[in-house]
């Protein structure tokens, strides 16, 4: 066998190798995607089981997915306020924080469905709808309503708010849709088209005519402060911005200043 002949069939070799390693990160990056694509709910929300509290009064409201079971803190007052919490978040723990914060207001405390116990399975369409059924139900008996709105939940509240007469938006890390921020994340995967549950909280942005004020912590690694951004400049009507420095997406409740913020902008 000549040097040439032997040079060539090392080629063919060596190319169908090549050949196969592609084939193989094609099946494995498709593989990636599909497993997103199924998974991508389970990588978004936490399901939380309910505390047991004393210090609100326990609510059960009828909405498509089942009899939905919430509390309300201070309740019979003549405003109200309606939290939204993250994807993990118990959201009664919350329950003594607004009874000091907002002595005047009722605040409505709902884990979202399939959080605390509540029946169906969290999604955008589900989550949504259920924001809209708890205000209708809140409004019946308190003509004012507020609306604050953690992490995921800022993006309801920004929904809701662009929806329904709000008086005041709180909202605390937010983003400018969840489609972005895992863009951002995963540059190497489609995550826009894979995406079921989006929360465009951009585009719901200029409907909302309500007060807003957005609390960023700088040191947010979960969402970074330029998806916060993006979402300010996306109102029509200028929100009120607190950005706190040295803190994190979950530790800026810690921040001294953090219950003064809140307070003093929903009372």
């Amino acid at each position: 066998m000549t040097s040439l002949n032997t040079a060539s069939m090392m080629f063919r070799v060596l190319r169908n190798v090549m050949y196969g390693v592609l084939a193989l990160l094609v099946i494995a990056y498709v593989g990636i995607c599909i497993l997103l694509f199924v998974k991508q709910r389970d990588l978004l929300y936490f399901p939380t089981a309910a505390l047991k509290i004393s210090n609100a009064e326990p609510i059960s409201i009828e909405m498509d997915a089942g009899k939905m079971k919430g509390w309300v803190v201070n309740p019979g007052k003549t405003k109200a306020m309606i939290y939204f919490g993250g994807n993990g978040e118990q959201v009664e723990r919350n329950a003594d924080f607004f009874t000091k914060c907002l002595p005047e207001q009722s605040v409505f405390l709902m884990p979202y469905r399939g959080y605390g116990g509540n029946p169906g399975a969290p999604s955008e369409t589900g989550i949504f709808a259920d924001a809209l059924a708890l205000e209708s139900h809140v409004r019946m008996n308190y003509p004012e309503v507020s609306l604050m709105g953690r992490s995921l939940g800022s993006g309801v509240a920004t929904y809701l708010a662009s929806q329904k007469p709000i008086v005041k938006t709180l909202l605390i890390t937010p983003y400018d849709s969840i489609a972005d921020v895992a863009a951002d994340k995963y540059p190497l995967f489609p995550v826009r088209w894979l995406l079921k549950d989006r929360y465009n909280s951009a585009g719901y942005a200029g409907l909302v005519k309500s007060k807003v004020k957005i609390m960023i912590a700088m040191e947010d690694a979960v969402i970074p402060p330029s998806h916060s951004f993006k979402l300010v400049s996306a109102f029509k009507q200028k929100p009120t911005v607190k950005v706190i420095n040295g803190v994190g997406h979950n530790s800026i409740s810690s921040a001294e200043d953090y219950a003064f913020e809140v307070c003093d902008f929903l009372k």
